[in-house]
């Protein structure tokens, strides 16, 4: 719906287990990282978002480019390690309170975690077991819940499974939430919901242009070897 996630040097490519996108920048994932780590937690349980405010390095967080958010209508950043730092990023000062609106979306957990046992990057921040990924996302939908009930922010509160049932009604809600009202952009948002639909967006992605533009810069380096 137009809403930026920052410069796009620094976000995730999409992959064959998510291929929408993550909509996530490795900045902010190094971030959080660095900073539960700093307050002597890990992925798996990162801990009271209250004791990691008092425990983690502040000084992580605010070495972040936040200049990209200054001055526009809307932005988002979306990590889930935010379920647990979230309350840092506003006590330390680096996102404002006053302008910040939250999008809380759930999943059912038993889903959640089937998802989980597939994706190749989700067991390395626990055990890897069925019931340590299941136990990993409890406590996280357990913390981005107590963000929500703590903060008092205005939220919009969405399902997974709501959003893949009627995405319509739900993006088109989730655009009034946003102010929203381009309906041809919240028409391409969509558009989009769904894994086959970002499947197949992924693939001609990945065939149309990644691999000519692949086949390109071999092809040059080659040349250059020639000549």
């Amino acid at each position: 719906m137009g809403v930026p996630f920052g410069p796009p040097s620094e976000m995730h490519r999409g992959t064959i287990y998510n291929p929408g996108g993550y909509f996530e920048r490795k900045d902010i994932n190094d971030a959080n990282d660095a900073y539960i780590a700093s307050a002597g937690t890990t992925l798996a349980d990162p801990g009271d978002p209250q004791e990691l405010v008092r425990c983690g390095d502040k000084d992580i967080l605010r070495a972040i480019n936040t200049e990209w958010m200054r001055g526009a209508r809307h932005w988002a950043i979306k990590d889930p390690r935010l379920c647990f730092t979230l309350l840092s990023w506003l006590e330390h000062g680096i996102i404002d309170r006053a302008s910040l609106s939250l999008v809380h979306v759930r999943r059912q957990l038993e889903a959640a975690t089937r998802s989980g046992l597939k994706d190749p990057n989700i067991p390395t921040y626990c055990d890897g077991t069925e019931v340590g990924i299941r136990t990993m996302l409890d406590r996280y939908a357990e913390r981005a819940a107590w963000h929500v009930d703590c903060l008092s922010l205005p939220t919009f509160s969405l399902t997974y499974e709501q959003l893949i049932a009627d995405p319509d009604q739900t993006v088109y809600a989730l655009a009034g939430f946003l102010g929203i009202t381009d309906k041809r952009a919240i028409r391409r948002a969509i558009n989009v919901v769904g894994k086959k639909k970002g499947l197949f967006l992924y693939q001609l992605h990945r065939y149309l242009v990644r691999a000519p533009r692949k086949a390109w810069r071999l092809l040059r380096k080659r040349c250059q070897g020639i000549f």
